[in-house]
């Protein structure tokens, strides 16, 4: 019994540490930036970096590049900052919305 409740436990901690803390910090660094007029280019360079990392991912997993030998550990990385980039960009979009209601708002009144 408490082997499948540490087991449970396992999994809940990956998923924590994977994708929900990851997507949490993206969305909390893009709304503490939407006051300023280029906030969106920290969504843009996470996007960059996200590409980069995937690329280095799946040219070869234990690849040396540059001098640096990348292994299972840089997918899970990768895999972050992904989470990071998404985060991002929904709070982007959802930024964008309540500006533009706010906007018609303005316009309409």
């Amino acid at each position: 019994m408490s082997e499948v409740f540490t087991s449970y436990l396992q999994i809940a901690e990956n998923y924590l540490v994977l994708f929900i803390l990851p997507f949490g910090i993206g969305a909390i660094l893009r709304t503490l930036l939407r006051k300023r007029k280029k906030g969106f280019i920290i969504t843009i360079v996470l996007g960059v970096i996200s590409a980069i990392m995937y690329f280095m991912v799946y040219t070869d997993s234990a690849a040396t590049v540059l001098g640096i030998t990348f292994r299972e550990s840089f997918a899970f990385w990768a895999m972050d900052v992904v989470m990071i980039f998404i985060g991002s960009l929904i709070t982007e979009i959802v930024l964008a919305i309540i500006k533009r209601k706010n906007n018609k708002k303005i316009i309409s009144a």
